[in-house]
């Protein structure tokens, strides 16, 4: 789950809830992927006046430097943003010079440019240099043309005090630049036969945090021993091994939050905190299904972690099929439940990360449980045998994400595991004693995902899982996800997927589905977002082995239509969105009469309320 930060909210997409059909212990199991891949392309003109497409292509740090890093630079001239004074980078021989390359629409740029300003301009500033006694100045370079005032704004939230333009982009590509943000530590060369000549000590794109910079910068001495040897300090090579990159989850429909697919971005900053409240109820004329969800995130420099917490009511008016149920009675249901998850992620490497999750949840996970567990008890409850039910359930999952900086981008695998107590169904043969169906199911799930950029305004992801659950066969499924840049200010995602059951049972057929949709959001003023959704899915009845007599629904097809606005500040994030679903069920056959108004035709209504405060 992915989980992202609301900074990567202010110019990518936010992917609405799904509520269609899945396989839960998948979809508790599966962890978002982020693809750093070396194939992003390079920062022309054309990419950069398109911020959209720019962030598309670069989110998540596209690569590490692909091209070649240099080992020295020409001094150069730039002038100002906001004077436009020619700036010689000679004039500040003496100096260690950080360089901060940003665009407006960069996400990660503005903690990181923050940062910097606070952490390392004026930390050096207030000790009159490093801990050799060298000036140190923090340097911003803007490569953005287009919406100077945007520019502008973001030079007013970041706090840079120096900033520099360089429209064109020509100083981060001689430094071999392919993504942003890109940083580079430089210090004028001590050969005297290159007057111009400045020594690159350091580049990445990606952020590392202040700590790390602070290292390396104290490692410096006027002699520059990390130009000059060949051979970095320790404290050096501590900053440059760091990993800069974490990942957060999206939640899915799992979902959650977004950037692109709903997933991640890299650590922007030493530590920092989130918190999201999300509220949300469907309801038709006679079901209600109320949530409120409590995420708290944390991360560090090489690791992170987070604490979900859930908590749900199921309202149901519950009526029996009088033509197939004479003993059945109207009931007012209503049930609550809840779930807590923690997950953490850690990283000894920029391209090697390692995930755990754990959790469990208390009551009925959906208002079919429920419906049909009152009808059971109405039919049962006084025999001999029947037992009232608790349904509880507990999970486990383990994997790993690698960066193969190639086309391939990232690759990542899942290993989960789940148990659940459910509500079994009874049946009683003539004048035979009450059977009960299967209690505890046990489950388990492998999740492969691949993602990675595969143009400067398109980016893909994969994912095939493989499921099995107590007496039934092999799952599979397939989905994928495509997000294009349309222009600056449209952005479009599509997905779709499709799952196979074979079954052994005489007279079902395998149960197959498909689901297509496609997400596009508007940027109104980087601050107001608007998007419209629209879904389809289809199947062809479920499969039901967990009790005696089928329960399992017939074939379903379900629509789906919303929109959603959503407003980013500086450190909140509010949204709120609209969504109708209409669910319409094939003729119940025979076999399952007794539960025609579970599987009747339903109008739903979605409405959901989301906060995001990040520390």
């Amino acid at each position: 789950m992915n989980r992202v930060t609301a900074k990567s909210m202010i110019a990518c997409i936010a992917i609405a809830e799904s509520v269609g059909a899945s396989l839960a212990t998948t979809a508790k199991a599966a962890r978002t992927l982020h693809t750093r891949s070396s194939q992003a392309k390079p920062l022309q003109n054309g990419f950069i006046g398109n911020p959209l497409i720019a962030c598309i292509a670069l989110a998540g740090f596209a690569s590490i430097a692909s091209g070649s890093e240099a080992s020295q630079i020409e001094s150069f001239t730039l002038p100002t943003w906001s004077e436009k004074k020619p700036f010689d980078l000679n004039d500040q021989s003496d100096s260690i010079i950080v360089l901060d390359f940003f665009a407006y629409w960069c996400v990660p740029c503005l903690q990181a440019s923050r940062d910097l300003e606070s952490n390392v301009d004026r930390y050096y500033e207030s000790r009159q240099g490093n801990a050799s006694g060298l000036p140190v100045k923090v340097v911003s370079i803007n490569i953005e043309r287009s919406f100077p005032e945007k520019t502008d704004a973001f030079i007013r939230n970041s706090g840079a005090r120096f900033v520099l333009d360089d429209p064109g982009g020509e100083i981060l590509a001689q430094l071999g630049g392919k993504a942003l943000p890109f940083f580079a530590i430089i210090k004028k060369s001590d050969d005297t036969n290159a007057t111009d000549a400045w020594d690159v000590l350091y580049q990445r794109s990606g952020y590392e945090g202040a700590e790390s910079f602070r290292s390396l910068i104290d490692s410096i001495g006027p002699d520059n021993p990390l130009a000059e040897s060949g051979e970095d300090s320790e404290a050096a090579q501590i900053a440059m091994d760091s990993n800069p990159y974490e990942t957060k989850t999206e939640s899915t429909g799992n979902t959650q939050s977004s950037d692109l697919f709903g997933t991640s971005y890299p650590q922007l900053i030493t530590d920092t905190t989130e918190y999201f409240i999300n509220s949300e109820i469907l309801a038709s004329s006679d079901i209600s299904l109320q949530s409120i969800n409590i995420l708290r995130t944390q991360s560090m420099r090489n690791w992170d972690w987070d604490l979900n917490l859930t908590y749900g009511r199921i309202d149901v008016d519950y009526e029996p099929f009088t033509d197939a149920d004479i003993l059945g009675k109207s009931a007012r249901l209503i049930e609550s439940n809840g779930s807590l998850q923690a997950s953490a992620r850690f990283s000894r490497s920029t391209v090697l990360q390692y995930q755990f999750s754990a959790g469990g949840y208390y009551g009925y996970s959906d208002h079919r449980s429920l419906w049909l567990d009152e009808y059971y008890r109405q039919q049962f409850s006084r025999l001999s045998g029947y037992e009232f039910a608790n349904p509880w359930g507990v999970n486990l999952s383990v994997g790993t994400q690698w960066d193969t900086q190639s086309p391939f981008g990232l690759l990542g695998v899942t290993l989960a595991a789940q148990q659940d107590d459910v509500a079994p169904g009874y049946d009683r043969p003539l004048f035979q004693a009450l059977e009960r169906g299967r209690e505890r199911l046990d489950t388990g799930s492998i999740l492969l995902e691949q993602e990675s950029i595969i143009s400067k305004n398109a980016r893909m992801r994969n994912q095939v899982s493989a499921t099995r659950t107590t007496d039934r066969e092999m799952r599979y499924q397939y989905s994928g996800y495509l997000n294009l840049a349309l222009s600056e200010s449209w952005v479009l995602r599509t997905e779709g997927a499709a799952t196979f059951e074979e079954t052994e049972a005489e007279g079902e057929s395998d149960f197959h589905s498909y689901s297509v949709g496609a997400t596009a959001e508007y940027d109104w003023d980087q601050r107001l977002f608007l998007s419209f959704t629209g879904r389809k899915y289809r199947d062809n009845g479920q499969i039901e082995t967990s009790i005696l007599v089928s329960s399992g629904p017939p074939p379903l097809e379900t629509t789906h239509f919303g929109a959603a606005l959503r407003w980013q500040g500086e450190r909140n994030a509010y949204k709120l969105s609209l969504a109708s679903y209409r669910s319409r069920f094939d003729e119940v056959d025979s076999p399952i009469r007794p539960f025609g108004n579970l599987y009747t035709d339903r109008d739903w209504l979605l409405a959901t309320v989301s906060l995001n405060r990040s520390f």
